[in-house]
């Protein structure tokens, strides 16, 4: 009986003096990351919101599609990783929570809705209860699926973009045949033309004024192309840095809460 005393007495002293040393660290740990961070996303918010050639992006009909697509799946990984991390987070802090909770030797409490959580402050429990309640408490209400759907939305604006720019392609490749065929045209034209030949002329004509509208054409899906592209920064990077500051500020104002000693 003496030996069982004495190792659960080495049990609370490791709990109350290590653990809760370890704790309180990494809580003022994780509080000073989101300070830093939201000033992070704040920064560059400014800087979108700041560059001058946000409204006028202009995309070189050179430019491929690879670009673009490894950048749409990096952003895709980013919204999970996001994601994972936040919710790991979480469930870790729960789980060490309800660990602890298990240490109280308490009678639950009973309202007209039936069981009321134990309060670690209002029974008297060690300090590293009070922490960890106050922390499992701070950050389980944060919700993260703002962030996770802005991110999704950028993600959604680069495959538009990957759209628009497939059918912009589409049309190049229609305007260079029809050139090429208006060219070897007038060619021929040149070789065989007579003097008061008037069909010759109006096949010319009328291949010209194809020509032209493909050229058209193209000129409007090449616009929508560079309109996307701006999009993506304007309506699609912007809101991720505005609703990641405001997560952060969350965060940091729940952080602020934790009674740490």
């Amino acid at each position: 009986m003496v030996a069982i005393d004495a190792i659960s007495a080495r049990i609370h002293k490791l709990r109350d003096e290590q653990l809760q040393y370890q704790v309180n660290e990494l809580i003022e740990g994780f509080s000073k990351m989101w300070k830093l961070v939201i000033e992070c996303h704040r920064k560059q918010l400014q800087g979108v919101e700041q560059a001058t050639h946000v409204a006028s992006v202009k995309i070189r009909e050179t430019s491929g599609f690879k670009a673009t697509g490894k950048l749409r799946e990096k952003i895709l990984n980013w919204a999970a990783c996001f994601e994972h991390y936040i919710q790991t987070q979480k469930a870790f802090v729960k789980l060490l929570n309800e660990w602890l909770q298990r240490c109280i030797n308490h009678e639950p409490e009973e309202d007209g809705d039936g069981n009321v959580p134990v309060s670690p402050s209002r029974i008297g429990a060690p300090a590293i209860f009070i922490v960890c309640n106050d922390w499992c408490n701070a950050i389980a209400d944060i919700c993260e699926d703002g962030v996770h759907q802005a991110i999704l939305g950028f993600a959604s604006c680069l495959d538009e973009l990957q759209q628009k720019r497939k059918e912009e392609q589409r049309q190049r490749r229609k305007t260079l045949g029809l050139l090429k065929e208006f060219e070897k045209q007038v060619r021929n034209a040149s070789e065989m033309y007579t003097p008061g030949e008037v069909s010759l002329l109006d096949e010319l004509e009328g291949k010209r004024e194809e020509l032209n509208q493909q050229k058209a054409a193209h000129e409007a899906a090449f616009k929508l192309v560079n309109d996307a592209a701006s999009r993506c920064l304007t309506t699609g990077l912007s809101p991720i840095f505005e609703v990641l500051e405001s997560f952060c500020l969350e965060n940091v104002e729940a952080y602020e809460k934790i009674r740490l000693t």
